[in-house]
């Protein structure tokens, strides 16, 4: 199998098992160097927010499983973590996961005049995400964002 599939895989697999334990993973890096593979799993609560404790656990609970379905040939590295709050993301569930959020948004191009925008997130509707700007509410269309990030204060 390669890098590729396996990475496919282990992202349904770990995926599962993270959320059995009622956590999310927000995104899966498979990583290969000099014949070691790394694995780095990131991953946070529904609403936001683990701990250091929860990590520790989930990375035994995976760990345990990568080794029972020995799905990785040879030796690997598994790292488990928080993805962080000033992260940044532009996948539609990480946008459901920052509902009422004051975010910085970076566009491919313009809404509204503009490539920029900043505002709290009230709403993921269909494609689109409504935000409540100084301006008032403009709607940026999710495939429009080339990023975003939370801001915080």
């Amino acid at each position: 199998m390669d890098n590729a599939h396996l990475a496919v895989l282990l992202e349904e697999k770990i995926g599962k098992s993270v959320s059995e334990q009622g956590f999310e993973l927000v995104e899966l890096l498979c990583r290969q160097n000099q014949g070691s593979f790394t694995i780095t799993a990131l991953v946070d609560r529904r609403e936001g927010g683990i701990t250091l404790d929860e990590c520790v656990s989930l990375n035994s609970l995976i760990g345990e499983f990568l080794e029972k379905e020995d799905l990785i040939p040879g030796s690997y590295i598994l790292e488990v973590s928080s993805p962080g709050v000033d992260r940044e993301f532009s996948k539609k569930k990480d946008f459901m996961r920052s509902l009422n959020c004051k975010i910085k948004f970076f566009l491919k191009e313009q809404v509204d005049g503009k490539i920029e925008w900043d505002g709290v997130l009230e709403q993921v509707k269909d494609n689109d995400l409504i935000v409540k700007a100084k301006q008032g509410y403009i709607v940026i269309p999710l495939e429009k964002v080339n990023k975003a990030k939370r801001i915080i204060e």
